[in-house]
């Protein structure tokens, strides 16, 4: 899980991940995807993955899921400790635990009959801001919207 610094050196996010699944790529794909699947084009997506984390972060703060998450819940569950409107929310509200459990900010607890999340710990404050400036800096064409 990626942790909050003094100065969060967004610049440096992708770029050995990038060069190495680079190097490895070239010898697995065709040729003639080469082109298409760059060191540049893996560290867009890193970067991108990482802005999306930071802007999910921020909503579910906003809609309370670090309170409605410390005891476990399924995604109905959740969305009525948060007091969200079932009726619109529980599709992304399910998407959103289920990434944030990916990213190890939620646990995704085995063995129920129902998916049930729990926080394992303080959500961390993160802002996109620097990220979506690195991408901009990194490859203008990538600009998130």
């Amino acid at each position: 899980m990626a942790e909050a610094s003094a100065a969060d050196p967004a610049s440096g996010i992708g770029r050995a991940e990038a060069a190495t699944s680079a190097a490895w790529l070239r010898g697995v794909l065709p040729p003639d995807l080469l082109p298409f699947i760059s060191a540049s084009f893996i560290r867009s997506h890193l970067l991108y993955d990482e802005f999306v984390y930071r802007l999910v972060l921020h909503v579910a703060r906003a809609a309370g899921l670090d309170e409605a998450t410390r005891e476990p819940g399924s995604t109905e569950e959740i969305a009525a400790c948060a007091k969200l409107e079932a009726e619109w929310v529980l599709v992304p509200l399910d998407w959103m635990l289920r990434f944030l459990a990916a990213r190890g900010v939620l646990e995704g607890l085995a063995g129920e009959a129902t998916r049930r999340f729990r926080a394992r710990g303080a959500f961390p404050v993160l802002d996109p801001a620097p990220v979506r400036d690195e991408q901009l800096r990194h490859d203008p064409s990538w600009q998130p919207s």
